[in-house]
């Protein structure tokens, strides 16, 4: 589910609130748009069922050694082209000063440290794929076994990291730090994020 479908769905649910609050008579119209809410989430939940089957997961990595019984992996390629299409939660686990130096710049890429997930659980959607990924894929392994245990279905790892994706050439953007040192998170020639220049 993208960020542009929550708020379909808020808007259609905040609507719905509100015309229930009000008389009967008017009660037909916000039935009206908990039918259309309700074939939407339908359409939704069977895409993302579609999307399961998409997703090549296998039950041991190929290119890390570290594994754990019970956590699927995914190919470098393979997320590429899942998270090219918008189609997964890609969950980056690293902490702030390895993001800093490089990052993946996608749409539903979320910051999340490992040192922290657990304080963040609550942002991670159980409705769509996640795929964890770190530098070599030893902590997103950890990561995934802990989803996996608070019933998230459809949880993988990035077999070999942000390792094997820059190996195979994939895109990566560089972060807070440039190549000479200084710090320009956004490209602007601003020195924090948040000024004008990263409107």
């Amino acid at each position: 589910m993208s960020l542009s479908d929550s708020k379909v769905m808020k808007n259609i649910g905040n609507y719905c609130d509100k015309k229930s609050m009000r008389l009967p008579c008017l009660g037909y119209l916000c039935f009206q748009k908990c039918l259309i809410l309700q074939n939407y989430l339908t359409i939704k939940l069977f895409r993302i069922e579609l999307k399961l089957k998409k997703m090549k997961l296998s039950e041991k990595p190929t290119i890390q050694d570290f594994q754990l019984e019970g956590v699927k992996h995914i190919s470098v390629t393979d997320a590429y082209d899942l998270i090219s299409k918008d189609e997964v939660f890609f969950l980056d686990v690293r902490e702030p000063e390895e993001q800093a130096k490089e990052f993946f710049n996608f749409q539903n890429v979320f910051f999340y440290p490992m040192s922290s997930v657990m304080d963040n659980i609550h942002f991670i959607p159980k409705e769509i794929p996640i795929i964890v990924v770190c530098n070599e894929g030893i902590r997103s392994t950890k990561i995934a076994n802990v989803l996996n245990r608070q019933d998230y279905t459809t949880v993988a790892n990035l077999d070999g990291g942000l390792d094997a994706w820059k190996a195979k050439g994939l895109p990566v953007s560089e972060g807070m730090v440039s190549k000479s040192g200084s710090s320009d998170p956004c490209g602007s020639g601003c020195s924090e994020c948040g000024c004008d220049g990263c409107g």
